[in-house]
């Protein structure tokens, strides 16, 4: 493996980052049919909004009254080009899984109403995302991101949770994360094509892991 340096993704990586996510859900769910094409492109439009707005959250890392206190690492290669990332947070409660998106429900509530959301619990941390470009998979990357990530938790973290695919699971073990539960977020619907609209959270495992 060439030599992968990892350092806070700064906001003004947002097009990379985007760039990145496009090529890995392409390369993961929609060319293995677990995802509709329409449905990348109208979740990661290439638009100069789309950047100011992944802009906007990168910052959010650097703003001490964010009680989420998200971080994001990124892999670079020699060349300094973005090759993978991670990205943790303490999860909010009441988000609708898969991914931590809330619902019209809890969006209204936040906007509208100005009711903010709360911690699920201040003590726990979780791996909202990992990436790493189809091209540069299994070379290491991606444990090298973890390993950051685990290190660089607030010192006030108890324990660590993801929710991921059945199939990668087996990745997370080797760090000491544990299975919670595994279920279905969606029941199972297909388009007139035969493609499963919902394949992708139809197989999702939690994973917890306790820090010592």
């Amino acid at each position: 493996m060439s030599e992968v340096q990892i350092a806070n993704l700064e906001p003004t990586r947002a097009g990379e980052l985007l760039n990145l996510m496009r090529a890995t859900w392409q390369d993961t769910y929609v060319n293995t049919r677990l995802m509709p094409q329409e449905v990348l492109e109208a979740s990661l439009p290439d638009t100069a909004e789309r950047v100011r707005a992944q802009e906007k959250t990168l910052a959010r890392q650097y703003v001490e009254t964010d009680e989420t206190m998200p971080q994001y690492f990124g892999a670079f290669d020699e060349s300094e080009v973005l090759v993978g990332f991670i990205k943790v947070a303490k999860p909010l409660e009441d988000l609708n899984r898969y991914g931590g998106h809330e619902n019209w429900r809890q969006k209204f509530a936040r906007k509208v109403l100005r009711r903010p959301a709360k911690l699920i619990d201040p003590a726990l941390v979780e791996i909202l995302e990992i990436n790493v470009h189809p091209n540069e998979q299994r070379k290491g990357i991606g444990t090298l991101l973890v390993n950051r990530a685990l290190d660089s938790l607030p010192e006030d973290t108890e324990s660590v949770r993801l929710f991921t695919r059945l199939t990668v699971q087996s990745f997370f073990k080797r760090f000491g994360f544990k299975v919670n539960s595994e279920r279905s977020f969606y029941p199972d619907a297909t388009d007139e094509s035969g493609i499963s609209l919902y394949g992708m959270a139809a197989a999702v495992t939690s994973l917890q892991k306790v820090e010592q």
